[in-house]
């Protein structure tokens, strides 16, 4: 009787394991374009986990269409050692893709307190949409939030982000912060402008107006 336990314990197992394999291997014979659109829509967290799981999924996160880092979607995000893991990741991973094309990059971070570090990680997320510009975004969410507790913050995006041709969809969502008129005399191609939260500088208004075609749209 005993043995026969065992026997069923091995069989179970064994079919587990093929189970198990089979799943695996269904993944990684799906079309590369399949697989990196599917990685696209997970946020920068996950990411960092798939990418241990093989050697062609650590390939194809650098090529995703999408791009999306959260730090509140990582663990003890709010700890700054493993913010500045984070960072470091991320960084790694813009510098890999190149200039591969992206289709929608967001960004959702929280700067509390005014010190070194909380410095270094706004160069940092600026670095961030150069890159996103850099690779012909289309699509561009930026939830950013400066928390420091005294006055707002006045914060002023790159200017190739309004020179840049690709970007056809801004979001943008600044809590704490005061957006800044842009020193560009052209805008872009886009189609969208969605504005949360933020209050913005009268000639940066005007100057999105202006330089919109009719045809599209500022929401706020």
């Amino acid at each position: 009787m005993e043995r026969h336990h065992k026997a069923l314990a091995t069989t179970s197992h064994q079919s587990q394991g093929a189970g198990s394999y089979s799943l695996v291997d269904r993944f990684s014979s799906l079309p590369d374009a399949v697989v990196s659109h599917i990685l696209s829509y997970l946020n920068a967290f996950d990411l960092i986990r798939v990418s241990s799981v093989s050697k062609k999924c650590g390939e194809l996160i650098v090529s995703v269409p999408g791009l999306d880092f959260d730090v509140n979607a990582m663990p003890g995000g709010n700890v700054w050692w493993i913010r500045s893991k984070l960072l470091n990741y991320l960084d790694r991973l813009w510098m890999r893709r190149g200039n591969i094309n992206i289709d929608r990059f967001r960004v959702c971070w929280v700067f509390e307190g005014v010190n070194s570090r909380t410095c270094e990680e706004h160069c940092r997320v600026i670095s961030w949409i150069y890159a996103a510009v850099r690779c012909n975004v289309e699509k561009l969410d930026l939830q950013i939030s400066l928390n420091y507790k005294e006055k707002p913050t006045s914060l002023e995006l790159p200017g190739c982000t309004f020179r840049c041709a690709s970007l056809k969809s801004l979001a943008l969502d600044l809590k704490f912060c005061i957006l800044k008129t842009p020193s560009v005399s052209s805008c872009t191609n886009l189609q969208s402008l969605l504005l949360r939260s933020v209050c913005i500088e009268k000639d940066f208004f005007l100057m999105d107006l202006k330089f919109m075609p009719m045809h599209q749209g500022v929401n706020h």
